[in-house]
């Protein structure tokens, strides 16, 4: 009884882990390509976050692969930052990936993978920005490379602009019940105008042919002498 009451404790353990596990992927926001190059003796990587909105983590991934022999890395510093309201420029992220000489094998990747969060305030395109100092042999090289990866919508105007369309639909809709309760007003003012054309040139008929009438009594009607 013991060993079964283990087992299923057993089974339900992993189907709850299994469930964190999806839930966590589900989670994740996809990353991109932002640069896939080959430089002097090296080939490099970046990923990151396609997009995402302010209170959000950002997720890049850096590869470096060397491909050259007697590589020797001095640093590597990357740097992520955005736009506070899309215009003030503010540092993200600045990681020091390598600090001091490590050498590389060739074929030999390394990589790093760091998420960090979106203020509020920011949105707009970010940029990545790699420092790295190298050596082939005992010939300094150097890399420097801007890159522009995450876009980060700026959920308070996309608000800003679903008020709008729907002020705009509302307006819309009070013009269309304006102009057809215009409409209807003329319209209804219009018949009775008429009606009452109708009425005046009727009572203006009857009161003439009554008058004739009378004339025509009084012209015919026999003298006393």
């Amino acid at each position: 009884m013991k060993h079964k009451n283990l087992v299923i404790t057993l089974i339900a353990l992993c189907i709850m882990f299994a469930s964190f596990r999806n839930m966590h992927a589900a989670d994740a926001l996809p990353t991109q390509i932002f640069l896939d190059q080959v430089y002097s003796g090296m080939a490099i990587k970046l990923n990151a976050t396609g997009e995402t909105v302010p209170g959000q983590n950002l997720t890049f991934i850096l590869s470096i692969t060397c491909r050259s022999l007697d590589v020797t890395v001095d640093s590597l510093n990357v740097s992520i930052y955005g736009y506070r309201e899309g215009k003030e420029k503010t540092l993200l992220l600045n990681r020091r990936c390598i600090a001091s000489a490590t050498p590389l094998n060739f074929n030999q990747t390394i990589t790093y993978q760091n998420d960090t969060a979106i203020p509020e305030d920011v949105w707009d395109t970010t940029y990545a920005e790699l420092q790295c100092a190298y050596r082939i042999a005992d010939e300094p090289k150097r890399l420097d490379k801007v890159v522009a990866i995450t876009y980060v919508r700026n959920v308070y105007l996309e608000e800003l602009e679903r008020k709008l369309q729907e002020l705009n639909e509302t307006y819309q809709q009070l013009w269309g019940n304006y102009t057809m309760l215009n409409e209807t007003y003329w319209t209804q003012g219009v018949i009775e105008l008429e009606n009452t054309r109708r009425v005046v040139a009727i009572l203006v008929v009857t009161t003439v042919f009554f008058i004739a009438t009378t004339l025509y009594l009084v012209l015919k009607k026999p003298r006393e002498f």
